[in-house]
């Protein structure tokens, strides 16, 4: 990588006038967008490596550290723009990003590579369901059936009990869902 930032650099230095917007300024913004979402998913899969260490070390199992460590992490910076949102009088662009934003992860995260694979292989992808999977899918579907239940009723006032609410949803699902992941249930 740095290499390659030299070498750029040192093209631009010749190639360039500083008094002057530079004739392929464009390509600049398409490599820089290139380049950060290299080290996004480099940095990313170092995270998700750096914890699957410590869960190993600590021996706690892949599912605990996806329900729990790993989920939060990856959540957590939506949390906080969603709430910037909010705050900033933006309930409704808040509201949006909250069911957008795991929608567009579920959607391109899994079908995209889902799609790849059966173009190049030919057959589906298998999924093995388990209780695991079993329990998963049945908090999404209780979290989203709430919602869809209670926001109409509340006249799509989001009160802080509507907020209790899901949080008691949530310890439950990850309590019920991590037992089911240590194989307890």
């Amino acid at each position: 990588m740095l290499v390659i930032g030299v070498v750029m650099s040192t093209i631009c230095w010749l190639f360039t006038d500083n008094r002057m917007k530079p004739r392929f300024h464009w390509i600049s913004a398409y490599i820089g967008f290139i380049v950060a979402v290299v080290w996004t998913y480099t940095i990313a899969n170092e995270i998700v490596n750096l914890l699957q260490t410590f869960g190993a070390i600590l021996n706690v199992s892949n599912v605990i550290m996806g329900l729990t460590f790993l989920a939060w992490g990856n959540s957590i910076g939506d949390v906080v723009a969603d709430v910037a949102l909010a705050r900033q009088g933006f309930p409704r662009m808040s509201l949006s990003a909250c069911f957008g934003g795991p929608l567009f992860n579920l959607l391109i995260g899994i079908g995209l590579p889902c799609t790849i694979t059966i173009i190049k292989t030919g057959k589906p992808v298998q999924v093995a369901f388990t209780h695991l999977e079993a329990v998963l899918c049945a908090g999404l579907l209780t979290s989203l059936c709430l919602t869809f239940i209670v926001l109409p009723l509340r006249k799509f006032r989001m009160t802080p009990a509507y907020g209790c609410m899901l949080v008691v949803v949530y310890i439950l699902f990850l309590t019920v869902a991590i037992l089911a992941g240590l194989n307890v249930i």
